[in-house]
């Protein structure tokens, strides 16, 4: 029997889409949140011994579908790590959709799958991750022919704007990208979002999440003082909820059907909270522009561009200046945005001819997403039913 602990509040709706499409899969759920409210504290569902007793339930032949909202809650680690260790102690089969770094590194099991955007991890899961556009949408293939056929019959028309920017987390390259952007300009041949701030006060020195230090000397050095000062970098990070960005309530499928990816030409990728040097992530960002046909360039770790080159996809490294691996730091987003500003200096029709010049590659990017989602959905597909 196949069993889930399911949220259709949150991104991990796409892949329960795909589970449930198939009709032949016998499947009981055994508990589904909808509740918005209750995501925060969803993981106080399997606190309860009386509701963890219905997984212990489970036998050998089962198999146990979850996303990671049941496993980390509150932020708490230590709560994390005690309703991990208990699901280390099943007998059946478990299949996790996990979008934290955590679950990849503390469970430990034979017994589970993990679909995790760490690369670095030593389980049978996939690489990429249930956040990828090509995983949800290649199953769904009605609409990868209406979105060709939609960029196919744009192609000659101008588009609205140069980059879009879809800005979700407050990370040090992109809080440094986006200040630039802002500064000289850029932001207004962009399509963008600003970052969600976990706080309704005014950003201080005090404030320990999103201070000077923390977002920006810690990352660059103090170096970092000689681009943006400290007073700077307060005006701006209290500018944001009021300088003009489109907001709207964001949803996974909503990102990947993308308007803003529709209407400009460069996606500029911004790093998500987990990014870092020290391993490989695929996060929900990185394969949206190949989805829309647009040039990307990623603004993340040294590893970002790794990770999506060893997929086959085409990075336009004769269109951008992209900095090696061993150039890190300060001088790594420099070289960003010395790419950004190179192509905002290009007039429209300019920057038009040049996305026209390299269709084909664009063509040939939009295909390999197609063929990684189908591959992944089959694999997903046939681990469940242990084919």
């Amino acid at each position: 029997m196949i069993y889930t602990l399911t949220n259709t509040v949150r991104n991990q709706v796409q892949w329960q889409d795909i589970i449930y499409e198939q009709d032949y899969l016998d499947i009981t759920i055994i508990h589904h949140n909808t509740d918005m409210e209750k995501f925060a504290y969803i993981g106080d569902y399997l606190q309860l011994d009386s509701n963890f007793d219905k997984l212990r339930k489970l036998e050998k032949t089962d198999i146990l579908l979850i996303d990671d909202s049941y496993l980390l809650t509150d932020y708490s680690t230590d709560f994390a790590k005690s309703i991990i260790r208990k699901f280390n102690e099943l007998v059946c089969d478990i299949i996790i959709i996990s979008k934290n770094n955590l679950i990849t590194e503390e469970l430990n099991t034979d017994r589970c799958t993990i679909f995790s955007p760490a690369i670095y991890n030593s389980y049978p899961g996939l690489l990429l991750n249930s956040f990828n556009p090509g995983l949800v949408t290649s199953s769904h293939h009605e609409l990868y022919y209406v979105v060709n056929k939609l960029l196919n019959s744009l192609k000659d028309i101008p588009r609205y704007k140069k980059f879009n920017f879809i800005h979700d987390d407050l990370t040090p390259n992109s809080c440094y990208i986006s200040f630039l952007m802002n500064k000289f300009g850029v932001i207004q041949e962009t399509l963008y979002t600003n970052p969600k701030l976990h706080s309704s006060d005014r950003i201080t020195p005090n404030n320990h999440m999103y201070n000077y230090q923390n977002i920006l000397v810690n990352s660059f050095g103090q170096d970092v003082s000689n681009r943006i000062s400290s007073n700077e970098y307060y005006e701006y990070i209290n500018s944001l909820n009021n300088n003009g960005s489109l907001k709207m309530d964001w949803s996974d499928r909503f990102e990947t059907i993308s308007p803003y990816n529709l209407n400009s030409y460069v996606s500029i990728v911004a790093p998500d909270l987990c990014n870092s040097d020290d391993y490989q992530l695929a996060s929900n960002n990185l394969f949206r522009p190949f989805f829309w046909k647009n040039i990307p360039l990623f603004i993340g770790s040294n590893h970002t561009q790794d990770v999506v080159k060893n997929y086959g996809f085409d990075l336009f490294e004769d269109v951008f200046e992209l900095p090696t691996e061993n150039i890190r730091g300060l001088d790594r987003v420099n070289i960003f945005f010395e790419n950004i500003q190179r192509i905002n200096t290009k007039t429209y029709s300019e920057l038009h001819e040049l996305h026209n010049s390299i269709n084909h590659r664009l063509d040939n990017n939009f295909n390999l997403l197609r063929e990684l989602g189908t591959k992944n959905i089959k694999h997903l597909i046939n681990l469940i039913i242990k084919k």
